[in-house]
Order: structure tokens, then C-alpha cells, then sequence
């Protein structure tokens, strides 16, 4: 059965987890963004910065499942960034990267 949590690739969030009771601005809290969704829902895969500062992410060969129920929608850094982070950790690519890009069948 799906969840009434609607997360979607590219979605800010916070992870909340249970000890925080609630409150982002616990120590333990976490940000970042979502790669994927389990089919029904209840599992959310995201990436997580390091240090948001920096904009370094502590995740970048994998994302983390995560239940949907500690997670929120909250925009940490602007856009630009996350578009970024998708394209190098994600899909494997960086706009500003010299490489030549792969040949289109």
C-alpha cells in the first residue's frame, strides 16, 4: 500500500529521525535530496551532505533507503546545486567536465 508522502528525484528533505522528536533543528538532523522511490513508496533513497557549507555530499557513490516517514520537503541550497550534485553523483557527469561527452547511437 503507497504512502500519502509524495517524494520525487531532485526533492529536498530533511531526515528527522525518531530520538529528534520532530524538531529539524536537532543536532542529528540531516539534509540533502532524493534519487529515487521504492515503487510502493515506503523507502526513499537520497544523498546526504557532508557539510551543506560546502555543499559536500557524505554520500557520493551511493544513495541511502530512508522510510519516508522521517523524511520532510526542505530546500537547504539553491537548485543550481542540487542540478549539479545530480549530474556528477547521479548520472555521472559534470557540465563543466572536460571529458568528451559519449557518442549517441
Amino acid at each position: 500500500m503507497a504512502n500519502s508522502y509524495v517524494f520525487r528525484p531532485k526533492d529536498q528533505i530533511a531526515y528527522i529521525p525518531h530520538h529528534a522528536d520532530g524538531k529539524m533543528d536537532h543536532p542529528d538532523t540531516e539534509f540533502g535530496f532524493v534519487t529515487s522511490v521504492s515503487e510502493d513508496g515506503e523507502i526513499v533513497f537520497c544523498r546526504y551532505w557532508r557539510d551543506i557549507r560546502e555543499f559536500e555530499l557524505r554520500t557520493k557513490a551511493n544513495s541511502e533507503a530512508t522510510p519516508y516517514d522521517l523524511l520532510v520537503h526542505h530546500k537547504s541550497v539553491p537548485d543550481e546545486v542540487i542540478d549539479e550534485a545530480w549530474r556528477i553523483y547521479v548520472i555521472g557527469f559534470s557540465l563543466s567536465d572536460p571529458r568528451p561527452a559519449l557518442p549517441r547511437r
